[in-house]
């Protein structure tokens, strides 16, 4: 703000110096012009009307006159007051006679226009009022704008700024944008933390499994009653849980690759992902439908994603929707252009409509979940699904089943093609 007061003072110190400057000019053009006038008349040169003459000509211009004889004495003088820079005009006389000259200017009592500084005072006053409030306007939410960032740097989240009722457009929009940042670094660190909470939990728990399959192992291995069906049964059952440890992981991993967008995009066949996605699964090959118009259908995306999401809609089926019935690819046209959309269908009993776009938020359950759960699930899968597809320009969601077939529960996976 006082930087702003200071412009003001010194633009107005330059205004009003070159104004006056010129006002200066001028005046001596004039007074230059008064004596240029005055020293040619002929009065001015007789001795007799000399004076009567510089008299009358001194109240006319409103000047100082003062005449030089050639030897420098004054001849004669009118006017009030006294000069101190006069401008000097040569008297033209008779031939072969000495000239004289006439000293004109303005007199003291006519200085430097006292109303005139004070007007120009009263306005820079007025500007400097002015200029204090807009900068204090814009200051201040600034001066806040600062602040919150420094709050951000510091690690408070939760800091927003707070600008006022009417701030100025373009620091409003700034404001905005620095609290959308925050919102959205705030809501990226506490899904971190819930992740990696979740994600500690559900390892614990298959991690405990497998202690107490060793112990088991051990037991039986040592002991009378061991035998090597039995042992056989304690291994099968930690083998099943370092696959649940492995899918986990694997699910970490994808959540990683799309935090930091890594994906390894190259043309790839829809169909053929999804085939390799159902024997990666361990289902039949009989479960893959593909449209003829579908069969060279083909995407730019990262392999490993898109097998991963495909393999989270078949486990989905599997652990939730009594078993997957199939799994369709097929061409449709939406928006204009040509997309592949791949369809898993299950035995289950569908979704809910109010949990259609709830079950795509992370660790989130349905309602009718825990009735076919069996352990806890870090609620990633469905979620991943949505994010990988909407990471290669696509969507997830639940489709409605056909009339006639009022059973199951249909999963999406829409992608566009490329030629």
């Amino acid at each position: 703000m006082t930087g702003a007061i200071a412009a003001v003072l010194v633009t107005g110190a330059i205004v009003g110096t070159v104004a006056f400057s010129g006002s200066s000019r001028s005046a001596i053009e004039e007074v230059s012009r008064a004596g240029t006038f005055i020293a040619r008349q002929p009065a001015l040169v007789d001795a007799t009307t000399r004076q009567a003459f510089l008299d009358d000509s001194a109240t006319a211009f409103d000047v100082h006159l003062v005449l030089h004889g050639a030897d420098g004495a004054e001849l004669a003088s009118a006017g009030p007051g006294s000069c101190l820079h006069p401008v000097v005009v040569a008297v033209p006389g008779a031939v072969g006679s000495a000239a004289h000259h006439l000293q004109v200017c303005r007199p003291r009592g006519h200085g430097p226009p006292v109303r005139g500084l004070v007007t120009v005072g009263l306005v820079l006053a007025a500007l400097s009022v002015v200029s204090s409030v807009l900068a204090r306007r814009i200051g201040r939410p600034l001066a806040n704008l600062a602040d919150t960032a420094w709050r951000i740097g510091q690690g408070d989240l939760t800091a927003r700024p707070n600008l006022g009722r009417r701030p100025p457009l373009e620091v409003a929009v700034v404001g905005e944008a620095l609290a959308e940042m925050a919102g959205r670094i705030e809501r990226e660190l506490q899904g971190q933390r819930a992740l990696l909470a979740g994600a500690s939990h559900e390892l614990r728990t298959p991690l405990g499994h497998v202690r107490l399959q060793l112990e088991l192992a051990r037991a039986r291995l040592t002991g009378e009653a061991g035998s090597v069906a039995s042992v056989g049964a304690v291994l099968d059952d930690i083998d099943s849980e370092i696959t649940d440890i492995d899918a986990l992981l694997e699910k970490l991993l994808a959540s990683a690759r799309l935090d930091f967008r890594t994906l390894d995009r190259r043309p790839l066949v829809m169909a053929e992902v999804a085939r390799r996605a159902i024997e990666r699964a361990g289902m039949p090959a009989s479960l893959l439908v593909v449209d003829d118009d579908a069969i060279a259908l083909r995407v730019d995306g990262d392999a490993t994603l898109l097998s991963r999401a495909i393999g989270n809609l078949l486990e989905n089926g599997a652990s939730h929707g009594g078993g997957v019935s199939s799994v369709r690819v097929s061409r449709v046209e939406h928006g204009g252009s040509e997309r592949v959309v791949v369809v898993v269908a299950d035995s289950g009993p569908g979704v809910a409509s109010p949990d259609r776009e709830r079950i795509f938020e992370p660790f989130v359950h349905r309602a009718d979940r825990a009735k076919t759960q069996s352990s806890g699930s870090l609620g990633l899968g469905l979620h991943l699904v949505r994010r990988i597809a909407e990471a290669h320009g696509g969507r997830a969601a639940v489709v409605d089943v056909d009339a006639a077939d009022a059973t199951g529960g249909r999963f999406l996976l829409e992608l566009p093609t490329v030629s």
